[in-house]
């Protein structure tokens, strides 16, 4: 499954990952000099290709999506700064220029969630997600590959998937 597929991923090479259109260098907003990374995950290349052949083989009910996907990148990192949710603003103004669009948004008090997708008519390029929680952390991913539209309906009815309890905290203190 992709949950499976991100604890693989602490590892892996970015062969052709940045010509991709919908790859997005998470790099240039979350740099080390700009906030404490706590997580970094990048899977693409021979990993990728690792993770398909283990879904097929396992007979993994999205493994055709998996088949359709040439790069993940997961960043999470300590916020320290107020600017921060400006420099997220950006991002996503950035990618908007770059023919990026708003699916879906949340804007509370203490959370920010942003997904933005990029594609055409037939297939999704890509997807980037921005999530921020009570300030103190936030939540990047990337998804670069050729979707089609039929399999993220799938995925989108698919209940146990959707309706999976994954919890991204992060205690990494002493």
């Amino acid at each position: 499954t992709l949950g499976g597929l991100l604890l693989l991923g602490f590892g892996g090479g970015a062969t052709g990952q940045q010509e991709h259109p919908g790859f997005v260098d998470l790099d240039r907003l979350v740099g080390p000099d700009q906030a404490e990374v706590l997580v970094d995950v990048r899977v693409g290349g021979w990993l990728l290709g690792w993770a398909r052949a283990a879904a097929a083989h396992s007979g993994d009910k999205h493994a055709a999506l998996l088949s359709s996907i040439d790069s993940i990148r997961v960043r999470v990192v300590r916020l320290d700064d107020a600017g921060f949710v400006d420099q997220a603003r950006a991002l996503a103004q950035q990618l908007e220029a770059e023919g990026w669009e708003e699916f879906a948004r949340v804007r509370e008090a203490s959370q920010w969630l942003q997904v933005m997708v990029k594609g055409s008519q037939d297939e999704i390029h890509g997807i980037t997600v921005i999530a921020m929680e009570s300030s103190d952390e936030a939540v990047f991913v990337n998804i670069a590959g050729r979707l089609d539209p039929a399999d993220i309906a799938r995925i989108l009815q698919d209940k146990d998937l959707l309706h999976a309890d994954i919890d991204l905290n992060l205690d990494l203190g002493p």
